[in-house]
């Protein structure tokens, strides 16, 4: 008895929270329908918790909040209504409410697939993967059949690096769901990391074609290909158009920024982080943005100006310490950039990318200053290429990484086939077209040689940034080493070619891997084959 009198009290207690709840948001609705062009402001940055809508379904979803509420007034035993009510806070992004919601639900019902996902994909957005997958396995021995449940899972799989699974589970929920905008726009986000960009568009625009202007996220997807393919006009196009759209999307003045940045804009790209933060004060990677101009600019008092804000505003960011280390490894500062690259990984260990830039950033040390204090960067070079390809067997960059380390001692076998490697899955892999190239020259294989340099000169001449420095040197070696390949043939007449192309490219590059001939050493082999063709 005293039992049952302990759970009324506590029914009575329920109905009385959500009586006061509903009467408050009902005000806040109201207030939200004064301003019904005003959004929400963004909180979380993580590309996990994409799921960004206009403005208009905002307002929609407060009112579905409201009759949620309302229905769990009048039936607080009806699972699906706090399953509901999770997804609605979810979108509103008052993701402790939502997390309680979703509990809610699986306390009456532990089999309800909406508790479930939405439980699973709180875990995955706050990084407790282990808790999450947990779910997740749930759900597929309960052999779910449900448009989320595919979209989610997919997402989780992708976000784990689990790409094979995740493309099986993402086809066989467009199956069943052959008009899903999510699954589509999901399948549209695998293909691009797995850096099949042309299959991703073909998944956006598809989403986008059924989304009929409802969804922003395959837009974004579609951007960011366009800016993974370094087609930057378009990723600016698509991101302006939805700008005027969605005013308020925080995330895409960020983004516009960075394209303007990797454009060489920087006077464009200053204006648009400032307009960022005047607009949302608090935005860390807008600070971040700042930062990196003012250090390319040379400007440090100013840069360490912007990097305090952005620590102060956000301190656990390792995005934004990743950001900085790859700007002081473009102006070759390259200590400040490992301390910046190993602060980034303190919080966050999970990302390929990162390992990638800091075995490079530890390479660099090396290289530019080899005695034996610094040989220990060689070997921390090796794990942290390791590092990358144990998280994502896939990343060329550090595989190639692996080859150029096997290539500085001596092990050419060793390098050749990592290489190749690289080739295989990318093969316009740059770097790697000029290493093995600059190797057969080594090796005496001259016309491998040229067929390997002749491809890197291709790529190099056709990139859609502005030429950095590092890209001129770089072209101007390959011309070197296919002059030198040619000379060696007795191809007098391309080797003059060549060598006269590398004159015309001025830099002021110094860099161990790219230093071939100097002026004055090309002049000399000039005169040396017009001294042979007369004779």
């Amino acid at each position: 008895m005293k039992k049952r009198n302990n759970n009324e009290e506590k029914e009575k207690k329920l109905l009385y929270f959500l009586f006061s709840v509903s009467i408050f948001l009902s005000i806040i609705i109201f207030i939200n329908f004064q301003k019904l062009n005003q959004n929400i402001s963004l909180k979380n940055n993580n590309s996990n918790k994409k799921n960004y809508t206009f403005p208009s379904n905002e307002i929609k979803d407060l009112n579905s909040v409201n009759h949620y509420l309302k229905a769990i007034e009048k039936n607080p035993e009806n699972e699906n209504n706090y399953a509901e009510l999770g997804w609605k806070y979810y979108k509103i992004k008052n993701y402790d409410k939502s997390k309680n919601m979703f509990l809610k639900t699986l306390e009456i019902n532990p089999t309800n697939s909406y508790g479930n996902l939405g439980i699973a994909r709180h875990y995955a957005d706050s990084d407790d993967f282990e808790i999450s997958k947990k779910y997740f396995k749930k759900l597929e021995n309960l052999k779910i059949k449900d448009s989320l449940y595919y979209s989610e899972y997919g997402r989780f799989l992708r976000s784990q690096l689990m790409f094979e699974k995740a493309e099986k589970l993402l086809n066989k929920g467009l199956e069943l769901y052959p008009n899903n905008e999510i699954i589509l726009y999901e399948l549209g986000l695998l293909y691009n990391s797995l850096k099949k960009y042309n299959i991703a568009e073909k998944y956006f625009l598809k989403s986008i074609k059924i989304s009929n202007l409802t969804y922003t996220c395959p837009y974004e997807g579609l951007g960011l290909v366009y800016f993974k393919k370094n087609d930057f006009n378009k990723a600016i196009e698509i991101y302006l158009k939805i700008l005027k759209l969605d005013p308020e999307n925080e995330r895409l003045y960020v983004e516009l920024g960075f394209i303007y940045f990797e454009l060489n804009l920087f006077n464009k790209s200053f204006k648009k982080f400032k307009t960022t933060l005047e607009k949302f004060p608090n935005n860390s990677m807008a600070m971040t943005g700042l930062a990196k101009i003012s250090l390319i600019k040379g400007e440090k008092e100013n840069a360490e100006l912007f990097i305090n804000k952005a620590i102060d505003i956000d301190p656990n960011n390792s995005w934004m310490y990743h950001e900085l280390g790859v700007t002081y490894f473009r102006i070759d500062e390259y200590y400040s950039a490992k301390n910046m690259f190993e602060k980034a990984i303190l919080y966050n260990n999970k990302s390929d990318k990162l390992f990638n830039n800091l075995g490079w950033n530890y390479y660099e040390i090396y290289n530019n200053n080899n005695n034996n204090n610094n040989q220990s960067y060689l070997d921390k070079s090796f794990d942290a290429f390791n590092n990358s390809l144990n998280l994502n067997p896939l990343n060329v960059d550090s595989l190639a990484g692996i080859g150029t380390l096997f290539y500085k001692l001596n092990k050419t076998d060793k390098a050749i086939e990592n290489f190749n490697t690289v080739l295989k899955i990318d093969p316009k892999h740059k770097l790697t077209l000029y290493r093995i190239g600059r190797i057969f020259y080594e090796l005496k294989q001259y016309n491998k040689s040229i067929n390997m340099l002749k491809k890197a000169i291709e790529v190099s001449k056709n990139l859609s940034h502005k030429p950095t420095q590092k890209d001129k040197k770089s072209l101007q070696s390959s011309y070197q080493v296919l002059a030198l390949s040619n000379y060696k043939l007795n191809n007098f007449k391309e080797a003059i070619i060549y060598l006269n192309k590398s004159l015309e490219i001025k830099t002021n590059v110094n860099n161990i891997d790219y230093n071939v001939l100097t002026k004055e050493e090309t002049l000399q082999i000039l005169d040396e084959i017009n001294e042979k063709k007369k004779k």
